[in-house]
């Protein structure tokens, strides 16, 4: 309970008098064990009965299916059909992570009982718990492109990290293995580009083309890597690089600036 919170929607002025529709419409059709919410139409196209309350919120059916786990019903109002339990929705907010880096988070269960030397299940508070590695979402905390008209446009440029990019601050920088794609095994990342399709182009102090990079941050993802690997597929070597952004999306003018290799 500790880590319980409330649905946006719940609260949200567009689904005022829902709850009360979903009550109605709870009250209305027989509601056995359902665990989702049945569909407001047949495949004919025709509204099931009970379901007419809910019309002007058709065209929002994650907010029906979060306002129908939330619905109860007890055993008084149930009558002689089943208790429709609501669920509880539960939020964990990481305030740690570090920009750029990859953590990897597990929903795991843990059952409260063991089965003892005779057979019997006892209490013995947390017991087995689930695999973490049968179900985890890898995420990599980054910075959003920045849509053209908001201040953030104008005032914010694009960087480039870690910066200076040393032995120590690769290493630090969570160094990954190396493989077909990546043979070094570090990187720097660009970040704060701009929110249309972007071409990164790296150069040496003497202008030489060292590497081309496309970037898509329409989706909203501002950020991209670069191994530290030419066009030639060789490592790059220490030095002052300089880079430029050139962005399809004419709001954004062109950006130039340096970065830092010691190696």
């Amino acid at each position: 309970d500790v880590a319980s919170y409330r649905p946006a929607c719940l609260d949200d002025p567009r689904f005022d008098g829902l709850d009360e529709m979903m009550d109605r419409m709870l009250e209305d059709t027989v509601i056995p064990d359902y665990e989702f919410r049945p569909e407001i139409r047949f495949p004919s196209g025709e509204v099931r009965p009970g379901q007419l309350y809910l019309l002007p919120w058709e065209s929002h059916p994650a907010e029906l299916d979060t306002f129908f786990w939330c619905a109860s019903i007890d055993a008084e109002t149930a009558g002689a059909r089943a208790v429709k339990r609501g669920k509880k929705f539960y939020e964990f907010v990481d305030r740690t992570v570090k920009q750029g880096f990859l953590y990897f988070y597990s929903v795991t269960a843990t059952d409260h009982y063991q089965m003892t030397g005779d057979g019997v299940l006892t209490y013995t508070g947390p017991g087995v718990e689930g695999d973490p590695s049968t179900n985890f979402q890898t995420i990599r905390p980054g910075v959003a492109s920045r849509a053209s008209g908001s201040p953030e446009a104008s005032n914010r440029e694009v960087y480039v990290y870690p910066n200076p990019a040393t032995i120590e601050a690769l290493a630090e920088f969570q160094e990954m293995h190396p493989n077909s794609r990546d043979p070094t095994g570090v990187r720097v990342v660009f970040a704060a580009l701009p929110k249309s399709r972007n071409t990164i182009k790296i150069f040496t102090l003497n202008g030489d083309l060292v590497q081309e990079l496309e970037h898509d941050g329409t989706g909203g993802h501002g950020e991209i890597e670069w191994n530290l690997v030419t066009l030639n597929g060789q490592q790059i070597v220490s030095g002052i690089y300089l880079f430029s952004v050139h962005s399809d999306d004419p709001a954004f003018p062109d950006q130039i600036g340096k970065f830092v290799v010691i190696r």
